[in-house]
């Protein structure tokens, strides 16, 4: 199978435990023969032949809606990742 992994636009320059998850798991998916590739925020080019699209982290839930509206139809899961960072803002994390 072809997948398409989307996460938000800097989740390789802002580690989290979302970018964890997407890499252990596109490994394990590789290991089993899968395509699997990755494209980030919503300005990506899309020239993937993808089955499935698989959207990783709610956290800016603008963002992960503008990535489902570009997918159109093609079928979608999302692991909704989530973490209230009030706090941490209104201390300048």
């Amino acid at each position: 199978m072809r997948l398409l992994f989307l996460t938000r636009a800097d989740a390789f320059d802002n580690r989290g435990g979302d970018t964890v998850q997407l890499e252990k798991l596109g490994e394990v998916l590789r290991t089993r023969g899968h395509v699997v590739n990755v494209s980030t925020g919503t300005r990506f080019q899309w020239d993937h032949d993808a089955e499935l699209v698989h959207i990783f982290n709610m956290q800016r839930i603008g963002e992960t809606a503008a990535q489902v509206r570009k997918m159109g139809s093609l079928p979608i899961a999302i692991s909704p990742i989530y973490a209230d960072t009030t706090s941490l803002e209104r201390q300048g994390r």
